[in-house]
């Protein structure tokens, strides 16, 4: 424990030099580089794999992509991205009037450019934008694993949520008219070269914390540029 909160501590003043001088995991970081480079009038129905590279969706709904010189098109208000001109978005929703819609979540993947190995300590950092919600967000997270898995329909009825311990989490994201950045200083116990990003925990256990959630509540949850870098127990 303490070695993480150091190392947290020293990366506060060092994340300029060190993200400067490695090499970022996560392939496609800011979505820039695309499938298609059409402005489809219904191009943000695409799923992430339909439009941008090395990403996918994973169950529920399907994470969906935004790019700005296509999206101001049709939505001249849409947010415009925190890094180059592209972003992804999730959707979160649940209404227990409408037991057939409820409860769709959205889940992202990526396969790392190298194995996320024990006894190494990691950086990372992304950006979060939530946009139509009512209440503060809970519980946005991070989750390591060893495999891509396509599965889940992406129309009702939808699937089960993925639900499960995440590696990384944020208990609570209060919403704002700025992209917020997120960070973690993290190890794990064994090799793994796959991130899942999403919300993991039941609906129950959000309601407990919010019982706003209760009747309604609907989400848009803006994500760009995740940098994900191997650093040192002490930095220079």
């Amino acid at each position: 424990m303490l070695k993480t909160i150091i190392l947290a501590v020293i990366l506060s003043y060092s994340i300029p030099v060190v993200l400067s001088g490695q090499q970022n995991l996560v392939p496609n970081p800011n979505f820039g580089e695309r499938i298609k480079n059409d402005c489809d009038p219904n191009y943000f129905n695409y799923f992430i794999e339909d439009y941008t590279t090395h990403w996918s969706s994973r169950i529920g709904l399907g994470a969906n992509y935004t790019q700005e010189e296509c999206i101001n098109e049709i939505y001249p208000s849409a947010p415009l991205a925190k890094k180059d001109s592209s972003y992804i978005y999730h959707f979160f929703h649940f209404d227990f009037d409408i037991p057939w819609l409820c409860c769709p979540r959205t889940y992202s993947q990526v396969r790392l450019k190298e194995l996320l190995k024990p006894g190494i300590n990691y950086y990372l950092e992304y950006y979060i934008l939530p946009r139509r919600y009512y209440f503060p967000l809970s519980h946005l997270g991070i989750w390591f694993t060893d495999t891509l898995i396509f599965e889940g329909r992406k129309e009702p009825p939808y699937s089960d949520l993925l639900i499960l311990e995440p590696h990384l989490e944020v208990d609570t994201l209060s919403g704002g008219p700025e992209w917020s950045r997120i960070n973690h200083c993290f190890n794990i116990e064994e090799e793994l070269d796959v991130m899942v990003v999403g919300v993991f925990r039941t609906n129950e256990f959000l309601m407990e914390q919010f019982p706003e959630y209760e009747n309604y509540f609907v989400a848009d949850m803006m994500y760009d540029a995740f940098y994900l870098i191997e650093v040192e127990d002490e930095l220079e």
